[in-house]
């Protein structure tokens, strides 16, 4: 379960438009990504590419179960999204160190 504030932090970043949607966009991304979330169920692939981005570019992932995802979101089947706000990254990474599996 996630936690309130993080999704707090999410919505935030949903409606200022600081948020990259889908794992393509994410990996082709022009703006500058703090932290990506990603479902467990995302395509190995996909999956594979979005940590090697993650190494390369030194952004943290955060892994959430597909339930956590929509709920957080309010979207059904969205596996990847990128924060390009620092602050509410930062935040949400702050706020459950050690939660998420990274």
């Amino acid at each position: 379960m996630v936690n309130h504030k993080i999704k707090t932090y999410i919505g935030f970043s949903v409606r200022a438009n600081q948020i990259v949607w889908g794992s393509d966009q994410v990996l082709n991304s022009k703006k500058r990504l703090y932290l990506i979330l990603m479902t467990q169920t995302i395509n190995k692939t996909a999956y594979k590419k979005l940590i090697n981005k993650s190494n390369v570019a030194n952004i943290p992932i955060v892994i959430l179960t597909d339930e956590d995802m929509k709920d957080t979101l309010n979207k059904d089947n969205c596996k990847c999204v990128g924060l390009t706000n620092e602050e509410l990254a930062k935040a949400i990474i702050k706020e459950n160190k050690g939660a998420f599996d990274e």
